[in-house]
């Protein structure tokens, strides 16, 4: 009998060990999960904060930030959706799935397409801005005004909503839109 409690004891023991190394061992999966994880959200984080860092695109002397353009392009998507709100089913496109699996045309997906109406916006902007610059013209402060004026009112608009601006930007454009940046872009 007191052979079968001592056998029965070591058991337990020996039980009791495998379970606390079971133990171990799973909070050390875990806890090397949650590592890997965390790393791989960094490094994600930071290479999409260097791609809005780093230069898009570049029209003759003017380097086009990646936030600016990421602007451009949601902008693009916006412009079309409001141009052609009524005939948006028509056209087949979806919002709010990948653009860049949809077909715009058969050699052109609708990423794609707005791409390049944000490259063609960018393009047009900055050379006409360059050319301005070089023939000494410079844009009135009435018409810097009445552009700063429309933007304030906007947020004006939707605080007396009770929508705060800055969460409206980065819901509508990119995360990292400021209003700051964006009297910038609209001028």
């Amino acid at each position: 009998l007191n052979e079968g409690l001592i056998l029965l004891a070591n058991n337990k023991q020996v039980e009791s060990k495998i379970s606390g190394s079971k133990s171990v061992i799973l909070t050390a999966v875990i806890c090397g999960i949650l590592l890997v994880g965390v790393i791989v959200w960094a490094a994600f984080t930071k290479s999409a904060n260097d791609i809005k860092n780093k230069v898009a695109m570049t029209v003759g002397e003017t380097e086009i930030s990646g936030a600016e353009f990421e602007y451009q392009y949601k902008d693009s998507i916006l412009t079309f959706q409001n141009q052609y709100q009524d005939y948006l089913s028509a056209f087949g496109v979806d919002f709010e799935g990948d653009l860049g699996a949809q077909q715009y045309t058969e050699d052109q997906t609708w990423k794609e397409y707005f791409i390049s109406n944000a490259v063609a916006a960018l393009t047009e902007r900055y050379l006409f801005l360059n050319d301005a610059e070089e023939a000494g013209y410079t844009l009135p402060e009435d018409e810097k005004k009445a552009v700063l004026d429309e933007a304030e009112s906007l947020k004006e608009a939707l605080t007396s909503m009770g929508i705060d601006f800055n969460a409206y930007l980065k819901s509508i454009y990119t995360k990292d839109l400021t209003y700051s940046a964006f009297k910038n872009y609209t001028l």
